[in-house]
C-alpha cells in the first residue's frame, strides 16, 4: 500500500512539473520567430517595404515567405508560429509585432475559421490538463541537443515532423453566425490596435473537408465598417480541400511541404499580385 501511495505521489509531482514545463515551452516556442524580426536582414532601411506573414501553426506549416519573396519581389518574413493566437498570449504578441512594423510594411494575417467542435487551441483548463509533454521533449532534444534547424532565414519551416498513421476528416460544426462573428472580432482586434501602422490583407486558412458542399462560402461574410478600414486591403475566403494528399504525413490541420504549402502559397501570391497596388 505504501509503495502504491508513493508511486501516486511521484506521478502527481511529475504531472505538475509537466504542466509547468509545457506552459513555459509553449510560450518560448510562440516567441521564437520574433527574433527573426529583430535580426532580419530582409529590410536594410526603415523605408524598405516588407511583407509579414502572421498567424498560428497553420501558416507556419502552410506558407513560404521565400517563395513569395521570389515571386513578388518584396522581402517577406514568415512570423507564423504555434501558440501566437492563444488567448493568453494573443494581445502581447500582436502588440510586439505591430510596434516593430511601419507604414511601408504589409501584414498578411491568417487565421482558421471557427469550425472545430473541439477547440484546437487548448486554452483554459483543457490546456492545463493536457500538457503536450511528448512534443515539448522531442522538439527540445532536436533543437538544443541535436542542433536541428527548424526555420530558414525567411522564417519558413524547414523541419516537418512526420506521421505514418492515417487520419480522418475533422468533425466540424457549421454555424455561420458564429463563424462571421469570429471573423469580425479577429479582424477588428488587429485594426483597432493602437500600434497598427501597416496595411493588412487577411487570408483565411484552407479547410480539409470531406465534401465542399458542406460549407456554403456565400454565407461567410465580412464587410469592413471600422474607422481604420483604410488600412484593410482585402480578405480571402478559405480554400475548401477534399484531397488528403495536401495534408498526408502531417495531419488533417497542417499542410505538408510537398503539395499543401505549394498550393496555399501560390494562392496567396495570386492575392498579393491582385491587391498590392491598392
Amino acid at each position: 500500500m505504501l509503495v502504491f501511495k508513493n508511486a501516486v505521489k511521484v506521478i502527481i509531482v511529475f504531472y505538475l512539473f509537466s504542466i509547468i514545463g509545457d506552459q513555459f515551452y509553449d510560450k518560448t516556442q510562440a516567441e521564437q520567430k520574433f527574433l527573426f524580426l529583430s535580426k532580419s536582414n530582409l529590410a536594410k532601411n526603415e523605408g524598405d517595404k516588407r511583407i509579414i506573414l502572421y498567424g498560428s501553426s497553420h501558416c507556419d506549416y502552410g506558407l513560404s515567405a521565400k517563395k513569395i519573396t521570389q515571386e513578388i519581389g518584396i522581402n517577406t518574413l514568415n512570423l507564423c508560429n504555434y501558440g501566437v493566437e492563444r488567448k493568453k498570449y494573443l494581445e502581447k504578441f500582436q502588440n510586439n509585432l505591430l510596434s516593430q512594423l511601419n507604414a511601408n510594411d504589409l501584414i498578411v494575417y491568417s487565421f482558421r475559421l471557427d469550425l472545430e467542435k473541439i477547440k484546437l487551441e487548448e486554452d483554459g483548463i483543457l490546456g492545463l490538463l493536457l500538457p503536450q509533454l511528448r512534443v515539448a521533449i522531442t522538439n527540445t532534444i532536436l533543437e538544443y541537443l541535436k542542433k536541428k534547424k527548424f526555420f530558414n532565414k525567411f522564417g519558413d519551416r524547414v523541419y516537418y515532423p512526420r506521421r505514418d498513421k492515417s487520419f480522418n476528416y475533422p468533425d466540424y460544426k457549421i454555424d455561420y453566425d458564429k463563424i462571421n462573428i469570429d471573423i469580425e472580432e479577429k479582424i477588428y482586434k488587429i485594426l483597432n490596435n493602437k500600434y497598427l501602422k501597416s496595411k493588412i490583407i487577411v487570408v483565411i486558412t484552407p479547410v480539409l473537408i470531406e465534401s465542399r458542399s458542406k460549407i456554403n462560402l456565400n454565407k461567410i461574410k465580412f464587410e469592413c465598417l471600422n474607422s481604420n478600414c483604410d488600412k484593410f486591403i482585402t480578405w480571402t475566403q478559405p480554400l475548401l480541400i477534399e484531397d488528403m494528399k495536401y495534408f498526408s504525413t502531417i495531419g488533417p490541420r497542417h499542410f505538408n511541404p510537398e503539395n499543401g504549402r505549394k498550393l496555399w502559397t501560390n494562392k496567396v501570391i495570386k492575392t498579393l499580385k491582385e491587391n498590392l497596388k491598392k
